[in-house]
């Protein structure tokens, strides 16, 4: 390609960014921005020889069909709440692989996805503040935690843990009807990296400690379940409210 026609296609794709860049007009809009900046450019540049001039038409709509079709992949990326799998799909008990490769539309498509699938389940469950990528099929070691901010966490590894633990029930989105009684460190400093690869430390106690134990477990294959103290406290979460109202009224 030759000086004055990357001027052009930058000029002309230039254009197409500053008319269309919302997309809101539809595919038969946008060419027409196009083609519209397409000729006035031309028109300033002068004429060129008729095949030089094909060259360069077939050129700038190449590049404005395949920019329109990445917009495409990335507008189906941006959203979707996925299926959470339950307890019993060998999926769950997976070891997830480490993620490689960051800043990647892959890796920013899969972080909205564990967001929105959070989003979705806590608006019609009640509860969730965090969630890992094998619970919606995704083979890779990343989870997504909302508890005040969101923050997705990518290769987390637990390297300190407090000797002194917690007594708690956990519950989790793949068995959402049980509860489990479970110890966990009452505190913990986790080792992550962002959507960019850049390293983190977060140190967590209490409830941020223990809910960052249950997804770091789904990572590994690990369920609450097989976190139970002992087989009597693995309850449905009906009776447990039953238990609990029954003991509130004796001590009224």
């Amino acid at each position: 390609m030759t000086v004055v026609q990357t001027r052009c296609v930058s000029y002309c794709l230039l254009g197409m960014m500053r008319k269309g860049i919302s997309f809101t007009l539809g595919r038969e809009n946008c060419a027409d921005v196009a083609r519209r900046d397409t000729h006035r450019t031309l028109a300033n540049l002068g004429s060129f020889p008729s095949p030089l001039t094909l060259v360069f038409r077939a050129q700038v709509w190449y590049l404005w069909f395949a920019a329109m079709g990445c917009w495409s992949q990335e507008l189906e990326r941006k959203s979707m709440v996925r299926t959470i799998l339950q307890l019993g799909n060998p999926a769950l008990r997976a070891r997830c692989i480490p993620v490689r490769s960051f800043h990647t539309p892959d890796l920013r498509a899969l972080i909205n996805d564990l967001r929105d699938t959070l989003e979705d389940f806590k608006a019609r469950h009640g509860f969730g503040r965090g969630i890992a990528a094998p619970q919606i099929g995704s083979p890779q070691r990343v989870i997504f935690i909302n508890v005040g901010a969101p923050l997705a966490l990518i290769n987390p590894v637990i390297v300190k843990r407090s000797r002194k633990q917690m007594m708690l029930w956990d519950d989790c989105f793949s068995f959402p009807d049980l509860l489990v009684k479970v110890r966990r460190s009452l505190s913990i400093e986790v080792r992550y990296q962002n959507d960019i690869g850049k390293r983190h430390l977060l140190k967590a106690e209490g409830p941020l400690s223990e809910l960052l134990q249950h997804e770091i477990d789904h990572l590994q294959g690990i369920l609450a379940v097989d976190r139970a103290i002992d087989s009597k406290h693995i309850i449905y979460k009906s009776e447990y409210e039953k238990w609990r109202e029954a003991h509130a009224q004796v001590l009224l």
